[in-house]
């Protein structure tokens, strides 16, 4: 595990770069002291999930999913706001299952669903989308929305009351009637272009800083349309728990404007999108790979480093100044180290011959020709038959000497020594 953290933290062109020693200002001695590079070539490119040879699509890593799932939710609960959105993994190999989308920075991808704390970035719940063949909570309603199955599956480990904010993609009617039903409150933007919300904001014109709210169904959801200095288009967001306050905001230039509380509320979703950034840091999933299984294992992998880093500086009253991401996994990996040479302590001498001349060994029958030294066999010179001496039913053997063009008869002859001049 320690020279997989330390391959993210140095990536290079392939695996064997990390114990070439053809190029001296990249030669690095500690992955060599660590395993050798055919041992961990051998372990890591025919490891296998823990499904079996004959397991198809999602059992290969869905078991190890819901084990980290487990790990995650025992060990922190998040606070009142939380967030959702998707993360891609970045894939270009064959599988029917990857997404394409154009505007994404890795076009080809694996989708998946994350449920993520806002105040600091710790990932609760998350998945991976399978198209039809993706299981979501066994009481959700098949013809219901996407959107709605991927709230419900990743709300489970939550308690109501929750602030949950996610972007227009899965806003909707039918989330916001499904989340006020189980007592959480939703902040979002919007797609005017959607049945059963606001069409106002679709052709409405707005100034810079000029903001318009409209309240529909019965007054349950309220609805801004704010246009920002930068922005092209007018912003819609709607909600189920904010008003129609606003909130002093200072500008570059030491100007105060006012924005609409939710709008603030709603910029402040920046949880999912500080994981989303520090998983594609120093990561192995980066890494060409076929098998899709093994870029969602690495990026599991980097999510428990994230949260394991999050967990560190929460639980330290005084945590060191500017613990980076890099920081804790170097001292990761030294901890690693440490418990691994441990583990791996010098083996026990191999039993040697005992002693003969002990008194407790004196019942021990001593052959003469064991008795000076061990007997072990040894290697002998190569010999060749004397094609000059040896006759039928007389063969005698020779051995070579240093000097070319030179026989010597092997002591196992009688006869003297042969000398091919």
């Amino acid at each position: 595990m320690s020279i997989l953290i330390a391959m993210g933290l140095d990536p290079r062109d392939n695996v064997k770069a990390y114990w070439s020693v053809s190029k001296p200002h990249k030669y690095t001695p500690w992955f060599g002291q660590m395993m050798p590079r055919n041992r961990f070539e051998a372990i890591f490119h025919t490891f296998l999930h823990a499904g079996g040879v004959h397991v198809e699509e999602q059992e290969k890593i869905e078991p190890f999913l819901e084990s980290l799932q487990a790990q995650f939710q025992t060990a922190f609960y998040p606070g009142r706001e939380v967030s959702i959105d998707e993360m891609v993994i970045s894939y270009n190999g064959r599988w029917r299952k990857k997404q394409f989308n154009s505007s994404k920075l890795s076009k080809y991808h694996i989708k998946t669903f994350g449920l993520c704390d806002n105040a600091t970035g710790y990932v609760i719940n998350v998945f991976t989308y399978y198209g039809k063949r993706t299981v979501y909570h066994p009481d959700s309603d098949p013809d219901s929305l996407q959107a709605v199955k991927v709230f419900q599956k990743l709300l489970e480990p939550l308690d109501r009351g929750h602030y949950i904010f996610a972007d227009r993609f899965y806003t909707s009617f039918s989330l916001l009637e499904y989340l006020t039903s189980k007592s959480f409150y939703y902040t979002g933007t919007i797609d005017a272009r959607r049945c059963n919300l606001p069409v106002q904001p679709k052709t409405l014109k707005l100034d810079h800083l000029q903001m318009k709210w409209y309240i529909y169904k019965d007054g349950k959801y309220l609805c801004v349309a704010f246009r920002d200095k930068k922005a092209k288009k007018n912003v819609s967001v709607v909600s189920s728990l904010s008003d129609s306050s606003t909130t002093p905001v200072e500008t570059r230039r030491c100007l105060t404007v006012q924005k609409p509380t939710m709008i603030t509320a709603y910029n402040n979703m920046n949880g999912w999108d500080r994981a989303d950034q520090n998983v594609g840091y120093y990561g192995m999933h980066k890494r060409k790979s076929i098998k899709w299984w093994k870029k969602i294992f690495h990026w599991l992998l980097q999510l428990c480093h994230i949260n394991a880093r999050i967990l560190f500086l929460l639980t330290h009253t005084e945590p060191p100044p500017r613990h980076s991401l890099v920081k804790f996994k170097d001292a990761l990996i030294s901890q690693l180290t440490e418990a691994a040479a441990a583990l791996n302590a010098a083996p026990e001498p191999a039993p040697t011959m005992p002693a003969l001349n002990t008194p407790q060994n004196a019942h021990v029958q001593v052959v003469a020709r064991l008795a000076p030294e061990s007997h072990f066999a040894e290697t002998v010179r190569a010999d060749r038959n004397c094609k000059v001496c040896s006759k039928p039913g007389n063969r005698k053997r020779t051995t070579k000497t240093s000097r070319p063009g030179t026989l010597e008869l092997s002591s196992r002859s009688p006869r003297a020594v042969l000398t091919n001049s």
